[in-house]
């Protein structure tokens, strides 16, 4: 019967490369994916109105500093 053995310098190594290679490469970006809050289908679910916007958008004032 033939002994295990263990993982040699040359497996480790590659498996590094190849983790950090899949990593590297890897362009999923979860944050571009998250609600933002619930949507019209929840709220209607829930029996909750659509939040109103302000009566007035809020005046914008450019200063010169």
């Amino acid at each position: 019967m033939a002994k295990a053995r263990k993982p040699g310098f040359m497996n480790t190594a590659a498996l590094f490369w190849r983790t950090l290679a899949k990593n590297a490469l890897d362009d999923y970006q979860p944050e571009l994916h998250y609600m933002r809050g619930p949507g019209p289908k929840w709220r209607e679910k829930h029996g909750l109105a659509a939040s109103e916007p302000d009566s007035e958008p809020p005046i914008l004032v450019k200063t010169m500093a």
